[in-house]
């Protein structure tokens, strides 16, 4: 069997929990060499252990995307070691819930920085050695609460993923020269274990409201992303993929 990544070098950053741990578990167990990056020391070592132990290959480490100094001294690193850099996901993000009488500048500025300053850094110094190689894949982990949906409590997240998007399409067209393909995308309903333990009757309510029938898994993303990081989507570029099993369009 043809592994879809063999010897790429994949960065995944907000790989140590939910879809980024799912997508950085997918690009090992098909060849790529990952590099994990996040807040939480123990869990991006939690998934490097599980990627090693299948057989795959990863390190991990500590990086805030807001800082733009360990940005840049991380993908110096990646540089220094491998000459290249193939692949780029950016999954970090914070999403607490604040209607917007409560909300207050301090959460709203928090947000901005994390979910799309935060990517526009990563986005910067990762291109830069794309560019040197002419060649690269990255995708953004946006939402359909960003340019598809409104949701209540959510409209600092909903303003950074959108704003997310935008990025995402000015990129695609700046970065394309270099044959670099920009694209994102927006998971709807994702099981979300580690943060929520839905009441059954609650998430009955919640598979009723999506015609496939059940909510989607961390799996369902992680199988787009690397369609969408494989030699298969060369031709792809400036998109933004609603994932959701149908849930908009009812």
């Amino acid at each position: 069997m043809t592994l879809k990544l063999k010897d790429k070098i994949a960065v995944v950053i907000g790989g140590s929990s939910w879809i980024g741990k799912e997508i950085a578990k997918k690009y090992a167990a098909e060849g790529a060499k990952v590099f994990i990056a996040g807040l939480t020391l123990s869990k991006l070592e939690e998934t490097v252990n599980e990627i090693t132990h299948d057989g795959g290959t990863a390190t991990c480490e500590l990086l805030d995307v807001r800082n733009e100094e360990q940005v840049i001294n991380f993908f110096k690193k990646i540089e220094a070691q491998h000459k290249k850099l193939d692949i780029l996901v950016n999954s970090a993000a914070v999403y607490p819930r604040s209607t917007i009488d409560t909300l207050d500048l301090n959460e709203w500025r928090k947000v901005i920085d994390v979910n799309l300053t935060g990517a526009f850094i990563v986005l910067k110094y990762a291109s830069k050695i794309m560019k040197k190689n002419n060649n690269g894949k990255i995708i953004f982990i946006s939402s359909v609460a960003g340019e598809k949906l409104g949701i209540s409590g959510y409209s600092h997240y909903g303003a950074s993923k959108a704003g997310l998007n935008g990025l995402m399409r000015a990129a695609a067209i700046e970065l394309a020269k270099y044959h670099i393909n920009v694209n994102s995308i927006n998971p709807g309903n994702i099981v979300n274990h580690e943060r929520y333990n839905l009441d059954p009757k609650e998430l009955l309510q919640m598979e009723k409201t999506i015609p496939i029938g059940r909510i989607g898994t961390p799996v369902d993303i992680a199988h787009l992303a690397l369609f969408l990081t494989s030699d298969d989507a060369n031709f792809i570029t400036g998109q933004d993929y609603t994932i959701d099993g149908g849930e908009i369009i009812v």
